[in-house]
């Protein structure tokens, strides 16, 4: 049975920091950037930013990982699922607690009981609780899980939920993980 941590969702957001990403360091628009309920799926060719449509947020998927948006939600995938992540926007409490549950079942994860303790980051501005998970398992294997929650920027009480693994053993996909998660800013 999967154990949800503790969510703390009333996050001041910091102050934009001098790591913040300069304007031209914007992504250009995707070809597919119109809502019309679809999956658009892709291939990064190079680092990639997607944004969470909506929420004033973007992330970095690493070159060679299979990709996904659709409106607030980006899902980012290494080709042979040796980790993966998903990053999407919530409306509200509730909502955050169904995307999490949503999350970890598309995910195939399985967080298991926190074996690290909880912490508070900042990156490019944004303020997140993260939980590591060592002892996650992913379809039945051994995984490092990470989930993270913050309030999206914009001061209107919506929120932004980061889960993540990388399987065991797997030392370049922990790097191209924590990458994606240091990428993490506003647009």
């Amino acid at each position: 049975m999967r154990k949800a941590p503790i969510l703390v969702l009333s996050i001041a957001i910091a102050a934009a920091s001098a790591c913040a990403p300069q304007p031209h360091e914007r992504r250009p628009r995707a070809e597919h950037d119109d809502d019309d309920g679809q999956m658009h799926k892709g291939v990064a060719q190079a680092d990639q930013w997607l944004s969470v449509e909506g929420f004033g947020a973007r992330v970095r998927v690493p070159k060679g990982w299979e990709y996904g948006t659709q409106g607030p939600l980006v899902l980012g995938t290494e080709a042979q699922s040796r980790a993966a992540f998903l990053f999407v926007g919530a409306g509200s409490v509730a909502d955050a607690k169904k995307k999490y549950q949503i999350g970890l079942d598309l995910l195939k994860m399985d967080l298991g009981a926190s074996s690290l303790d909880k912490r508070s980051v900042v990156l490019h501005g944004l303020a997140f609780e993260r939980q590591d998970y060592a002892k996650a398992t992913v379809a039945g294997r051994p995984a490092h899980g990470v989930a993270l929650v913050g309030d999206a920027p914009g001061g209107r009480h919506e929120l932004l939920l980061f889960l993540g693994y990388s399987l065991d053993g797997e030392p370049d996909l922990d790097k191209q993980l924590a990458a994606a998660i240091e990428s993490i800013s506003q647009e």
